[in-house]
């Protein structure tokens, strides 16, 4: 019995490391960053690094591209008047309007330093 647990174990495969992209990915989700426009211009500062300039970079680039396309449904949530349900549904939507924009070009750009990363140390990607 303890040769063909040990034999099962040595089959067993050991797990695998994490891609570079859900690493990368994983340090994306706690990135912090301050957002302010200004004449039209939208400015990014990270407030919580990830540790690594290049994904800092990512995150402000993400959020400077994509606040401007949802930048009216954010402002719709400080109408006057608004109840706190409505303001509340409104911030859904602009965030959802923003997230629409913001993962798919974010996805683009970890895969693009993934590929870089890669080619520099000679794994491919």
């Amino acid at each position: 019995m303890i040769l063909l647990a040990l034999a099962i174990q040595a089959v067993t495969p050991a797990p695998a490391p994490e891609s570079d992209i859900v690493v990368i990915g994983r340090k994306l989700d706690a990135w912090r960053s301050k957002l302010t426009s200004e004449k039209g211009r939208v400015t990014c500062v990270t407030k919580v690094s990830t540790g690594d300039a290049e994904i800092d970079a990512i995150g402000c680039t993400v959020m400077t591209e994509c606040f401007p396309k949802s930048r009216s449904a954010f402002e719709a949530t400080t109408a006057k008047g608004l109840s706190r349900g409505e303001r509340k549904r409104l911030m859904t939507v602009a965030e959802q309007a923003m997230l629409a924009c913001v993962m798919p070009r974010r996805d683009e750009l970890v895969g693009d330093l993934v590929a870089r990363r890669r080619a520099v140390e000679g794994r491919g990607a």
